[in-house]
């Protein structure tokens, strides 16, 4: 019920940014367009909330209790490397963070990412070209770095 006062909510909002003096054609259709949009950008948000990076808590205390031995240096480097990628990961935005992550980290394919984010695969392709020319580009300016 909460979705609905939302959905109604940002409905009447976004009737209200109409400029009043101008005259509406069919403003039937333009009522149910706008509440198709408002109804389109909910979904698309609600799977993106889904969509987000977890962790299992439980799976991580059973990994800190078996430490891989490792060099200190190769710690510290991989330490600021995911600091480093999350930071980067972070300035993207959120359809692209989704797109991005769904591909790396989960193996989705683009059909099943346009899918699970209601979003064409043509969408889906630019979004993750784009975030990784944005991972280059940050990540080779960092190394340019003194």
């Amino acid at each position: 019920m909460e979705d609905a006062d939302d959905l109604v909510q940002a409905l009447w909002e976004r009737l209200l940014r109409y400029p009043p003096r101008e005259a509406v054609m069919a403003p039937q259709d333009y009522l149910y367009r706008v509440a198709w949009m408002v109804l389109h950008r909910h979904r698309a948000r609600r799977r993106l909330d889904q969509a987000r990076i977890t962790y299992d808590q439980d799976v991580i205390e059973k990994l800190a209790d078996r430490p891989v031995a490792a060099p200190y240096g190769d710690i510290l480097e991989q330490l600021c490397t995911e600091q480093q990628l999350a930071r980067i990961l972070g300035q993207l935005p959120p359809h692209w963070q989704a797109a991005i992550v769904l591909l790396k980290r989960d193996g989705l394919s683009y059909q099943e990412i346009a899918g699970e984010l209601g979003l064409s695969v043509h969408t889906v392709k630019k979004y993750i070209a784009r975030a990784l020319a944005h991972f280059k580009s940050r990540l080779s300016s960092a190394d340019r770095e003194p």
